[in-house]
């Protein structure tokens, strides 16, 4: 399951690299799963179970007490993602 995730963030990486210059709305969603992904493969290291929602995914790794440049980097990406998508 780990490497599912490391190659999904690999293809949303690629994906968002052609989508950034025309459509950097959709580039930032792509950019935010990719990191969703990289971050459950991450956890899948120290816990068994994925994460569900992008709340839980939040309330895990501060639980994990993982570097605040990493959290705050993840909820910017999420709050990019949500105004391309919402807004």
């Amino acid at each position: 399951m780990r490497e599912h995730h490391l190659s999904q963030t690999r293809r949303n990486y690629r994906l968002f690299r052609e989508l950034r210059e025309a459509y950097i709305d959709w580039a930032a969603t792509v950019l935010f799963y990719g990191a969703i992904h990289f971050i459950e493969a991450w956890l899948l290291e120290r816990v068994p179970t994925g994460s569900g929602s992008h709340q839980a995914m939040a309330n895990r790794l501060t639980k994990l007490s993982v570097p605040r440049e990493v959290y705050d980097a993840y909820e910017y990406l999420r709050e990019l993602s949500e105004t391309a998508r919402y807004r």
